[in-house]
């Protein structure tokens, strides 16, 4: 993902793609799919290829589910804040940013560089689109969502 967070979208696709067909082949365990899964979305994502990436995210809900795995689920949710954010749907991506924030704070989940940076800029121009008043409820909706509610609004294509 350092790849692409200098900007080099599509080697930094195919490196994801890579790694996610590595992770299946190998039968490697579901959070190492799961994480491929969310490292390519947010490849996607940069690239502004929002449809693929929303499929990545949408692949990976119902092993999130199973796994029930709080920082993947976090990870997965500032994903489908970034893919709702650059379509446009700024509500819907303040949502799932408190979402994504409710889970990082309480479980005490870890981020790595490039998500912190990704959660950054997100927060960024979700603030910058919606007014304060705006902003403050869908994010508090948001950070009120159980890690169920979060996941089905997440799947939930009626929200974008």
């Amino acid at each position: 993902l350092a790849v692409v967070a200098n900007g080099a979208t599509e080697p930094g696709v195919r490196m994801c793609q890579e790694n996610l067909t590595l992770a299946q082949s190998t039968g490697s365990s579901p959070k190492l799919i799961v994480a491929a899964l969310i490292e390519l979305g947010y490849a996607w994502s940069a690239a502004r290829a929002y449809k693929q990436a929303s499929v990545a995210l949408h692949d990976n809900l119902d092993l999130l589910r199973a796994l029930g795995e709080k920082s993947l689920t976090a990870d997965a949710l500032l994903l489908a804040a970034t893919i709702a954010e650059g379509e446009g749907n700024t509500q819907r991506a303040a949502r799932c940013l408190g979402a994504a924030d409710a889970l990082y704070t309480r479980h005490s989940a870890l981020q790595s560089i490039v998500y912190l940076l990704a959660y950054a800029q997100t927060h960024t121009n979700i603030r910058a689109s919606l007014d304060e008043e705006a902003f403050r409820t869908a994010w508090q909706l948001g950070r009120a969502m159980s890690l169920a509610e979060a996941l089905h609004y997440a799947a939930d294509d009626t929200n974008i």
